[in-house]
């Protein structure tokens, strides 16, 4: 059974740091309003919420951290 599935993503939650029991992790998101609104992403980052350009490249920044 080969089906493809198809995702309509809408959040991503990274996790950087330490391991997940550890003082010194921390959390943020990139996420969007709805299907319609694909361009307008945002990383919400405690207090701070960004209105974010190409996804694919934000993610890539990322890992670069």
């Amino acid at each position: 059974q080969n089906q493809q599935v198809t995702y309509k993503l809408y959040g991503i939650v990274f996790h950087q740091g330490g391991t997940i029991t550890s003082n010194n992790d921390h959390y943020f998101c990139y996420s969007k309003y709805s299907e319609m609104d694909s361009a307008n992403w945002y990383k919400f980052d405690d207090s701070s919420v960004t209105q974010i350009g190409d996804l694919k490249t934000a993610i890539a920044n990322e890992k670069k951290t």
